[in-house]
């Protein structure tokens, strides 16, 4: 039996199928979204996808985390669907081709040529492995084999097996069986709640000690930021103003 959530999406859905919004004839922003979403379907054959506004997106999103597994992403908790429309709207202009800082701009024959060879550039998707013993590449599938060279990747040697095989077992087994001490215990106690109060710089929120702000800043995706803070000038223009309505640029 579904839910009054799962009811309401679907609903949503219709509705929005039904209008038959894409991005080439609708005059006005809006955005793609999975009814069935990739995060738990996956992408491979999850080709259906309805275009909303971003505010729509937003309480699709919303009745999503009510009924599923999936979660809504971590800062939209904290803020309303009208702040994330005005947000989203304000991004989309200024990443327009014309006002991206990197529009009609080209990397210099050097810079290319550079980063080809750096093998953190380099993508290896699609891609097959071969080895001649000493070293790994990526080549194409439909791309020759070198002569002395096989499918796979580089292995051990029977030297560095060997090493292994041979570590002294009570190198293994040093903290086998060892517990922490009162005193150690106490100690880790003290320091946690001793830890300083760090802000986080992407949206404020406060965290005990630099361990927990580093994984909460992980959480954040490099994406989103611009978005952050621009609702922070909106939130900051209507505390200003006085007025309950956002402003819009």
């Amino acid at each position: 039996m579904l839910t009054k959530y799962e009811k309401w999406y679907w609903r949503f859905i219709e509705r929005f199928y039904q209008r038959g919004w894409t991005k080439v004839n609708t005059p006005l922003y809006v955005e793609g979204h999975h009814p069935y979403p990739v995060g738990i379907f996956g992408k491979k054959e999850n080709t259906w996808i309805v275009y909303v506004t971003p505010r729509e997106h937003y309480v699709l999103h919303l009745l999503l985390s009510k009924f599923s597994e999936l979660r809504m992403p971590m800062f939209w908790n904290d803020i309303t669907s009208r702040e994330f429309s005005v947000a989203r709207l304000i991004a989309s202009k200024q990443n327009r081709k014309e006002l991206h800082p990197r529009y009609g701009k080209n990397h210099t024959k050097e810079v290319v040529e550079r980063l080809k060879k750096d093998p953190r550039v380099r993508s290896v998707a699609g891609k097959v492995s071969i080895t001649d013993g000493l070293t790994q590449k990526f080549i194409l599938p439909s791309d020759p084999i070198p002569e002395g060279w096989v499918r796979g990747g580089v292995k051990e040697s029977e030297e560095t097996r060997e090493k292994k095989r041979n570590v002294d077992p009570s190198i293994r087994s040093v903290n086998k069986g060892r517990t922490f001490s009162d005193e150690w215990k106490n100690n880790l106690k003290k320091a946690k709640e001793n830890a300083p109060l760090l802000e986080c710089p992407v949206c404020n929120k406060i965290c005990k000690g630099k361990g927990p702000l580093k994984s909460h800043e992980r959480t954040h995706d490099p994406k989103k930021r611009l978005e952050m803070s621009l609702i922070a000038q909106v939130r900051e223009a209507n505390k200003n103003t006085g007025e309950d309505n956002l402003l819009f640029p």
